[in-house]
């Protein structure tokens, strides 16, 4: 019995080989005309992509599972509504309704995964201590020490993991605490994809609210992506990211329009304090923003994973009063891999 599942087992993995090589001229394709990050498409060793063998000698095979999340805000007249329902909420991507609403919930109810990255850059002001003593006091607020894990990352020309996922908020200030101005080239976009790229490979088996909090003035000398790479694997890894400017709005607008950017395209917001002592104002504007999201999941209708960028559109209504709705714009069509069968190779 071991080897005929064995065998089987080996003729799949050579039947989606052959599949992959089938589709990669496709995929290539795709590459040339700029709709698919070249960095994520080609990644011959990302997981799913073949059957697994678990610790317990389980052969694992996985499938593509559309499913999107989307996180959003809903107010009116500045006033943030906080009792909608799944019935009040309609959404449109790709201008059609979803195949199926798989999910609806407050923010609260799902786990937060948190990434502080804090530019230690020449280019920083002097609002770096009050920069990182708001975002300590943030720490406290926000996160739930059961459910919540946060990373702290300093950056110049690359990114230094300051402390790994904790719930503890006094690792996070101690980490806060021995940042400091390193007087080096400026990676943003870099630092920005590397910090997604973890908050996706946290472990989590579970949905979760992945957030970015940047803390720079956005101007970019050092990295090797593109703001528009940074922005994408963004919405691709569904990171809502917030900038915090360390500089006034209209000192440095290359910088402005790259945090504007970011936090627009990934559901997020940009904000511009324009001294120091506003900044721990910056950071409760996110605290209250984190704590009245809501969480809609689905399947969308006619979902190809072609990589082209699909537009979400969310409709709230609250005692027949349309409410402004804040989201991402989008995100790009790629497969999303889950497990979905676990065969046993033991007789």
């Amino acid at each position: 019995m071991q080897d005929k599942n064995c065998f089987a087992a080996m003729v799949l993995v050579i039947g989606m080989a052959l599949l992959q090589l089938a589709e990669a001229p496709a995929l290539a394709q795709q590459l040339e005309a700029g709709s698919v990050p070249a960095k994520m498409a080609l990644n011959p060793g990302a997981s799913g992509q073949l059957p697994l063998v678990d610790s317990s000698g389980n052969w694992v095979f996985r499938r593509q599972v559309n499913e999107v999340t989307v996180m959003f805000t809903a107010t009116r007249k500045g006033k943030y509504v906080e009792d909608l329902q799944r019935a009040d909420v309609q959404v449109r991507d790709d201008k059609r309704p979803p195949a199926e609403i798989m999910d609806f919930r407050n923010e609260q109810g799902l786990p937060l995964r948190l990434g502080l990255l804090i530019d230690t850059s020449g280019s920083v002001s002097d609002r770096f201590l009050h920069e990182t003593r708001a975002a300590s006091q943030f720490v406290k607020q926000v996160v739930d020490e059961q459910h919540d894990r946060v990373f702290v990352g300093g950056f110049s020309h690359r990114l230094r993991i300051m402390q790994d996922f904790t719930n503890a908020p006094e690792k996070v200030a101690r980490a806060l605490q021995r940042l400091h101005d390193d007087q080096g080239d400026t990676a943003v976009f870099d630092a920005i994809t590397s910090a997604c790229k973890k908050l996706v490979e946290s472990g989590d088996q579970q949905p979760v609210a992945r957030v970015l909090v940047l803390i720079s003035d956005g101007d970019d000398n050092a990295s090797s992506h593109t703001l528009k790479d940074a922005a994408e694997i963004a919405q691709w890894d569904e990171v809502t990211i917030y900038t915090i400017s360390s500089n006034p709005r209209g000192l440095n607008l290359i910088g402005d329009d790259a945090l504007q950017n970011l936090a627009e395209q990934s559901g997020g917001r940009a904000l511009f304090p324009e001294s120091k002592k506003r900044v721990a104002k910056a950071f409760a504007r996110v605290r209250d923003e984190l704590r009245n999201r809501y969480a809609v999941s689905y399947r969308p209708a006619e979902f190809k994973p072609d990589g082209h960028f699909r537009r979400i559109r969310i409709v709230a209504r609250h005692l027949g009063k349309k409410l402004h709705v804040h989201a991402r714009r989008g995100y790009y069509a790629r497969p999303i891999l889950a497990d979905v069968v676990s065969a046993s190779s033991a007789p």
